[in-house]
């Protein structure tokens, strides 16, 4: 299982951090901060449960395509830690 630092580290490896956090904020529903989230939420439920990707400005496909990735990423065993 990947940690919140590896998860953290991914999304600004991939330029990403910085539209998930905007995203994620302009949710009023959110009570918690986006670093609670990162440690609290699944990780196969990061980018799903996180904002409404056709509401963004990035759009739908785009961010269809990052959680596809995404979700390789964290099934890949080698870079999980023990």
């Amino acid at each position: 299982m990947k940690t919140t630092e590896q998860i953290t580290q991914w999304l600004k490896g991939q330029r990403l951090y910085d539209k998930f956090v905007a995203n994620y904020n302009r949710g009023v529903q959110h009570k918690m901060s986006v670093s609670v989230y990162l440690k609290r939420t699944s990780p196969a439920n990061l980018f799903t449960c996180a904002f409404v990707w056709h509401d963004t400005k990035e759009g739908n496909r785009y961010w269809f395509n990052i959680n596809n990735n995404f979700l390789k990423w964290i099934n890949n065993e080698k870079d999980n830690v023990q």
